[in-house]
């Protein structure tokens, strides 16, 4: 082989072996790419996610808050009403704008109720709103799982007071009635708050 030929040889090797680097770098780089858009595109995704979770956690705890409104005033109003009955041992009630004699404690709660119908259809409306907003929150993204935990324990406070509200026990005694009416409102006001100072901070689209 002259020396000529040799050469030739020699640097078609050299260029061979030039574009097989750049090839397998172009190639390399192309994965780069790919992987960085695939991390982009889950990224987005992600953030949609938290973003319509953060709208639907929002909208369930606000429906709570009413409902929890709608729902106390009513149990202070039988607080009230049984609190009179004890000490004068009836009731007057209105029935079609002429008094009635309450005199027993069903009758008394059955009066409440009559008389506050508009308030506790709105109570209901609300709770069937605040089923639909919890099972929207069934798949909590990372960052909501901390926090839907304390708003699945505010939701069960809340369905014991909706409960005392729609449908009182008359077998118990008042004090009891009342405590546990003042204890779970307490847990009420300061879950609430407590949840709503800590609400994830997403990253908006």
């Amino acid at each position: 082989m002259s020396e000529e030929v040799h050469k030739n040889h020699k640097l078609l090797w050299i260029i061979m072996t030039i574009i097989a680097v750049f090839i397998g770098a172009g190639g390399g780089g192309g994965y780069y790419f790919y992987h960085q858009h695939q991390v982009a595109v889950a990224k987005a995704k992600l953030i949609d996610q938290e973003n319509k979770y953060d709208e639907n956690f929002r909208t369930a705890l606000s429906d709570i808050y009413s409902s929890y409104q709608y729902a106390k005033p009513i149990t202070d109003k039988y607080i009230s009403a049984w609190g009179y009955y004890l000490i004068n041992g009836s009731y007057w009630s209105k029935t079609d704008n002429m008094p009635e004699l309450v005199l027993d404690v069903n009758g008394l709660f059955g009066y409440v109720k009559d008389d506050n119908k508009s308030v506790l259809q709105s109570l209901d409306d609300f709770n069937n709103n605040v089923h639909q907003d919890m099972s929207n929150l069934s798949a909590p993204p990372e960052l909501f799982k901390s926090i839907t935990d304390r708003l699945n324990n505010l939701y069960g406070d809340y369905q014991t007071l909706y409960s005392l509200a729609s449908a009182p026990d008359s077998s118990g005694s008042l004090s009891s009635y009342k405590n546990q009416c003042d204890e779970i409102t307490s847990k009420i006001e300061t879950e609430y708050n407590e949840i709503n100072a800590s609400i994830p901070k997403v990253p908006r689209k």
